[in-house]
C-alpha cells in the first residue's frame, strides 16, 4: 500500500510520464485488482506506446484467460527484455507447446521453467532447474519434485516430497 501511494503521488506530480501510471498499475496487478491495473496501463500507453505497460496488459491477458491477446502483446513488447520471453513461456505450457516454452525460458531458474522441462519430457533437467529456484521449497515446489521424483521412478522422494507439500499445503493432499 505504501509503495502504491508512492507510485499515484509520482503519477500525480508527473502526469505526463508512463511510468507513473505503469508503476501503480504494477501495484494493482500484484493485489490482485486486475480490472484497476489494466485500466493503469492502458493510461500509461495512452501517454506513451511502451512494451512494459504492453507486456504488463499481455499479463492481464493471460490471467484472464485470453491467451490470443496475451500472445499479440507479448509479440508486440518484446523490446521490454527477457521477462516478456518468460510470458509468453507461460502461454507457450498452456497451449501445450513445450518446446517453445522451454526455448523462450531458456535461463531461468522457476517453478514455471522447471515445469516447461518436465512436460518436454526431461525429468532431469527439470529438477535441476526446481533444485536452482527461489520455489523449490514452497508447496508447489515439492509438489512438483514429488511428480519428478516419479518420473524417475523414485518411490522415496516421491513420498519425502508429497509429505512436504501436504505439510506445507493441506489442499495438495486431495490433489495428490
Amino acid at each position: 500500500n505504501e509503495q502504491l501511494r508512492i507510485y499515484r503521488e509520482a503519477e500525480r506530480i508527473f502526469p505526463n510520464d508512463h511510468r507513473g501510471a505503469n508503476n501503480v498499475g504494477y501495484v494493482l496487478m500484484q493485489q490482485n485488482k486486475m480490472a484497476e491495473a489494466e485500466t493503469q496501463f492502458q493510461k500509461a500507453n495512452s501517454i506513451r506506446e511502451n512494451p512494459e505497460s504492453t507486456n504488463n496488459l499481455g499479463v492481464v491477458a493471460r490471467l484472464k484467460g485470453d491467451r490470443k491477446k496475451a500472445t499479440e502483446l507479448y509479440d508486440k513488447a518484446m523490446a521490454a527484455g527477457p521477462e516478456v520471453k518468460y510470458n509468453l513461456g507461460i502461454v507457450n505450457i498452456q497451449n501445450g507447446d513445450y518446446g517453445a516454452a522451454n526455448g523462450n525460458m531458456a535461463g531461468t531458474n522457476s517453478f514455471n521453467a522447471a515445469l516447461a522441462k518436465l512436460l518436454g519430457g526431461d525429468a532431469a533437467g527439470a529438477q535441476v532447474i526446481l533444485d536452482k529456484s527461489s520455489e523449490k521449497d514452497s508447496a508447489m515446489g515439492h509438489y512438483l519434485a514429488a511428480i519428478i521424483a516419479a518420473r524417475q521412478n523414485n518411490g522415496d522422494q516421491v513420498r519425502n516430497h508429497l509429505g512436504m507439500a501436504v505439510q506445507k499445503d493441506a489442499s495438495l493432499r486431495d490433489k495428490a
